[in-house]
């Protein structure tokens, strides 16, 4: 018997998911990658991508014309420049996408700004215009990414994504003990927000790409601790020095599949 006009079917009622075809999971039809095997969903409206990616890219570019003229004094023309494009490649890497990605990647970059304001008024007026500027410029940035990454992602690399956001935590809590000087206690939740959305990036990179993380991570640490054309480091800094090109090379991946992904 058919339903009454103006009712709404069954099948209208699931409209509202789609199944993945490669693991038979079921996903909303907003997402764009099937959060549990990560397929990539062929059918995705792109209406509104590119008058959002070219809004995203002139916000942007304002955003890091902006901060690099409150760096002028350090950086002159090169500050400028640097943050210009940063800027332009920021705003449109974050803006393109689904609708559902761009708002988690705006809600990040809000989080991640507010946080940077709220630890520049608690360290109060040590720190200089271009401190200022660069930190929430990176700060919001970072957290941008993260909130998309970890939005768009699996659910192995939203396990990721955690994983690194806690060990970042723990290792700007490390770097705030073991410094000698008084950093203030709103440097000290900026630093500590900043590592933590790191983590979060180099997490997802480790868990998107693996074996290519571990052969980029190995391959950085071992020249950073050569220290060409300098002479190396003593053989006791290797690991230490491992870690870090591990840690370089995921935020890589990370950065890579957020933006181009």
């Amino acid at each position: 018997m058919r339903q009454e006009a103006g009712r709404m079917t069954v099948g209208e009622k699931r409209s509202t998911y789609q199944t993945c075809p490669q693991c038979g999971e079921r996903n909303r039809s907003s997402f764009h990658c099937c959060h549990h095997c990560g397929y990539v969903f062929p059918k995705i409206s792109n209406k509104l991508n590119m008058t959002t990616a070219e809004i995203g890219t002139i916000v942007g570019a304002v955003l890091g014309l902006a901060c690099g003229l409150l760096l002028w004094g350090e950086l002159k023309m090169l500050g400028i420049i640097l943050f210009f494009f940063a800027g332009v490649m920021g705003g449109y890497g974050l803006c393109s996408g689904p609708k559902t990605n761009v708002r988690s990647a705006l809600t990040g970059f809000v989080v991640g700004a507010v946080l940077g304001i709220l630890g520049t008024i608690v360290q109060g007026s040590s720190i200089s215009p271009a401190q200022i500027a660069l930190g929430l410029f990176s700060l919001s940035f970072c957290s941008a990414l993260a909130w998309k990454g970890m939005f768009t992602g699996t659910r192995a690399i939203r396990t990721g994504g955690a994983v690194g956001a806690i060990g970042g935590v723990i290792a700007a809590i490390l770097v705030v003990v073991t410094r000698h000087n008084d950093i203030g206690v709103g440097m000290a939740l900026i630093s500590m927000c900043g590592f933590a959305f790191l983590g979060a990036i180099a997490g997802m990179g480790v868990v998107y790409r693996p074996w290519f993380v571990l052969v980029l991570g190995i391959a950085l640490g071992i020249a950073n601790w050569v220290g060409w054309p300098f002479d190396p480091a003593p053989i006791i800094e290797l690991p230490k020095h491992l870690v870090g090109g591990l840690i370089k090379a995921g935020g890589f991946v990370g950065f890579q599949r957020v933006f181009f992904d």
